[in-house]
């Protein structure tokens, strides 16, 4: 496996670590593992605000939220690392439907997907839109972030639990996501995006069919295995209105946007064929008009 390099997002929380050893703090801090084992979070501390006690209690309150900090965003680059390392596209592009039967027996319901978007062309001759990108994710991390950091007042690009207690309910929101144990991958293996064209016939330039093909494959993130897999197509209808310039940048975003509400449509569709013990995320199904 390749070595990983921390996103942004998960640094500015890191950082935090540094500041430890200024604090003084000796905060037992919550173990997690991600590897599904149940570890249990330490009770909460009970802390004073600083009008309900002296000085003291104020820093205390700051230690804790300083060591609480740290913890959180050592556990999430560790999750992140798990999501995002290599996963290779199908070798062979047939539909292969999941082992439901071999799945672990004590899992008795649905088995919601994480899911990831990655660019798999070999020669690729336009970029894929990031936009198609992000929006064929879904990253549960950076939604737990939003709600449960904050930047710090002092500007140094360092970021804190906004409180003790989203700290904790973010941790254990991290141990939830630590024993999923399988993700969707939407390989991208061909992307022509559409251009306008001038059409000699019709003495004008017209916009030419955008297209995108798309295997939905679930991964083992223990193994890495490919365990199933689904092909997906997308292709815009040709615009034959007349050309303006000023609609240029609008009507590409369009089309863009019709390619990403198409492959999600169509996912819903194609999941079902292969397997009937997982589904697709509700955050993801709640956006299908993108």
């Amino acid at each position: 496996m390749a070595p990983q390099i921390l996103g942004w997002r998960s640094l500015g929380v890191v950082g935090a670590c540094s500041m430890l050893l200024a604090a003084g703090c000796d905060q037992r801090l919550p173990s997690l593992s991600l590897n599904g084992a149940r570890t249990e979070i330490e009770p909460k501390p009970t802390v004073h605000s600083a009008r309900e006690g002296s000085p003291a209690d104020a820093s205390d309150a700051e230690q804790a939220r300083v060591a609480l900090s740290a913890q959180f965003g050592y556990e999430l680059a560790r999750l992140r690392r798990r999501l995002e390392q290599r996963f290779d596209k199908p070798d062979t592009l047939v539909e292969k439907p999941c082992p439901d039967p071999k799945l672990k027996p004590e899992n008795t319901g649905d088995l919601p997907l994480a899911l990831e978007a990655r660019d798999s062309r070999t020669e690729p001759t336009a970029l894929v839109p990031f936009k198609i990108l992000e929006s064929l994710r879904d990253d549960a991390l950076h939604r737990i972030e939003t709600v449960s950091l904050e930047a710090t007042p002092r500007g140094d690009g360092l970021r804190l639990v906004r409180s003790l207690k989203s700290g904790y309910d973010g941790l254990q929101l991290l141990r939830s996501l630590s024993a999923q144990r399988y993700l969707g991958v939407f390989h991208v293996l061909h992307y022509k995006p559409p251009e306008l064209a001038y059409n000699a016939r019709k003495n004008r330039r017209e916009w030419t069919v955008g297209n995108i093909v798309a295997w939905l494959v679930i991964h083992d993130l223990n193994t890495g295995d490919a365990l199933c897999q689904t092909g997906l197509r997308a292709q815009t209808s040709l615009e034959t209105g007349k050309y303006s310039a000023q609609r240029r940048e609008q009507m590409r975003r369009g089309f863009e946007r019709d390619l990403v509400n198409m492959l999600r449509k169509g996912s819903v569709l194609a999941l079902p064929r292969i397997t009937h013990r997982f589904s697709l995320p509700k955050s993801f199904l709640a956006n299908q008009d993108g």
